[in-house]
Order: structure tokens, then sequence, then C-alpha cells
């Protein structure tokens, strides 16, 4: 319930993790920190301790989900919670997919066609992991949240752009109305 009224009437990125599994905590972390650096709200979402209430509720109202590989190999839980995020997920949504890097991750690319004929829109590119993240895996995964937090901020600064320019068309027309 209070993240449900923290994030009312504001767009937000869930992006989902998975703790104690890969790199997937730091590499979450570093998108969350990317979308927060363009002044666009997140909500970390573990995938193991979130309940199907509360995670149907928080991918619902997101205007973007970003969702890592999960291992292969899974417990029950786990599983749960992947299905009910898919189940949650809204037609033409804007979602992203990263490496959890985790050794006995779903294939990026099986998960990025799932996807596609759920007709989601992908909003930045699959953030593929093949090596140890290091600092410059890191960094990229933090542009890669800038990105995503400019993207899902395009209307509200469209809007801005429009209300200033109607209000300098006021502005104008008082001055030369005289």
């Amino acid at each position: 319930e209070w993240s449900n009224n923290k994030n009312k009437g504001n767009d937000f990125v869930a992006v989902c993790y998975i703790s104690d599994y890969g790199f997937c905590d730091r590499l979450s972390q570093a998108l969350a920190h990317g979308v927060t650096k363009a002044d666009a709200q997140v909500q970390l979402i573990d995938l193991r301790s979130s309940d199907a209430q509360e995670l149907t509720a928080l991918i619902t109202e997101a205007k973007a989900v970003v969702i890592p590989t999960w291992p292969l190999t899974c417990d029950m839980d786990l599983q749960e919670s992947v299905s009910t995020l898919f189940a949650a997920l809204k037609p033409k949504q804007f979602t992203a997919i990263y490496d959890s890097f985790g050794g006995d991750d779903e294939p990026i690319d099986s998960l990025a066609n799932k996807l596609r004929e759920l007709k989601q829109k992908e909003a930045i590119s699959p953030l593929r992991v093949k090596e140890n993240p290091n600092p410059i895996i890191y960094q990229q995964f933090e542009e890669a949240g800038t990105d995503l937090g400019q993207l899902i901020n395009k209307k509200k600064n469209i809007a801005s752009i429009k209300s200033l320019d109607s209000n300098l068309d006021k502005a104008l027309g008082r001055l030369s109305g005289g």
C-alpha cells in the first residue's frame, strides 16, 4: 500500500532483481542509479521477496519494467514471481532486460523473444554481460538506466515545453499588442 501511494500520479521504472543471484543486486542498483540521474522515479523490486499482489500492482503501474535473467533451475517461489511479473505486464509497456551473470541464467535472447511475442515495447537493447562485471560494465548499466529515465520522462518534457511555448506566445502577444 505504501509503495502504491508513493507512486500515485508519478511515472516510474520498476527495476526487478533477484537477491543473492549472480550480480543481479549490483547491476540492478547501477541501473536504478542511472534512472534517478535522469530525474525519473524508480522502484527496486526483489523477485524473491515480493508477494504476488504487491508485484502485480507495481508492474501494472510502472511506465517501464526492467527484468533480469533468472536461474534455469529455480525454486517454486521464484518461478511464481516470474509468472506473476509476465502476467502483470500491460500491452505495449516499455520493457528492458539484463543478464544477471549467475552462471545458470535463462538465455537473454529467449527472454527478448518472449517479450516480443507479448508485444512489449523494447525500451533499450538487452544488456548483456559476458564477463564478471567490472566498473566499465556497471557504468554501461548506469548509462542505460539514464537513457531509460529520459525515455519515460519524454512525454512530460514535451508537455512542459508546449506549455512554455503557449505561455511565451501569450507574453509576446501582450508585448506586441501594447
